[in-house]
C-alpha cells in the first residue's frame, strides 16, 4: 500500500523512504487563483471607494452652491420680485436627455406623475445627476477641503480627478 501511494520504494531487500505525497503544485495553483480573485476584489472595492469619495465631494460642493444661491436669492428678492433662471438651486435626483434639436419627442405621463414615457424619432443620450454635476466641475476640491472632509487614511484614495489644482482656482458658483 505504501509503495502504491509512492511513500516508500523497494528494491530487493532495500526499502527507501520517499516521504508523504505532496500536493504542492495543486496547492500552489489554488493559492494563485485565490490571490488573483482577491486582487480583483480589492481593485473593484478601490474603484467603488473612489466613486463614493467623488460623489461626496460633488454633493458637498452642491450643498455649498445651493446655500450660496439661497443667500444671494434672498438678497435679490428684496430688490427684485423674480430670480433669474441661472440663480436657481439644483435639486436631486435628476436626469438630462440630449438629442438633436430637430428630433420629434412624444411624452406621456401617468396622472400621478409617477411614470413618464418618452418616444424619440432620433438617437438620444441620457445623463444622470452625477455626470452633469461632474461636468459642472462640482466634483473637485482643494487639498485643504479634502483634509477637512475625509480622515487622513482615506486621502490616499482620493482620485486625481477630484483634486483641484491650486493654480488659479476660484469658485464659479
Amino acid at each position: 500500500v505504501l509503495m502504491a501511494m509512492d511513500i516508500i520504494s523497494k528494491e530487493k531487500k532495500d526499502i527507501r523512504w520517499k516521504g508523504l505525497p505532496s500536493n504542492a503544485q495543486h496547492d500552489l495553483e489554488g493559492l494563485e487563483r485565490d490571490k488573483a480573485r482577491l486582487e480583483r476584489n480589492i481593485k473593484k472595492k478601490r474603484e467603488q471607494l473612489e466613486q463614493i469619495i467623488e460623489q461626496q465631494v460633488t454633493y458637498m460642493n452642491l450643498v455649498k452652491r445651493n446655500q450660496a444661491r439661497e443667500v444671494d436669492g434672498q438678497e435679490k428678492t428684496q430688490y427684485v420680485d423674480s430670480i433669474s433662471e441661472g440663480d436657481t438651486k439644483i435639486a436631486l435626483p435628476f436626469i438630462v436627455i440630449n438629442t438633436h434639436h430637430e428630433t420629434y419627442i412624444q411624452c406621456e405621463m401617468t396622472e400621478d406623475r409617477a411614470e413618464v414615457k418618452f418616444r424619440f424619432s432620433a438617437p438620444f443620450e441620457i445623463n444622470d445627476d452625477n455626470e452633469i454635476l461632474k461636468r459642472l466641475g462640482l466634483h473637485q476640491a482643494d487639498d485643504e477641503t479634502l483634509q477637512r472632509l475625509f480622515p487622513q487614511k482615506l486621502l490616499d484614495y482620493v482620485p486625481a480627478s477630484v483634486r483641484k489644482s491650486s493654480e488659479g482656482t476660484h469658485e464659479s458658483w
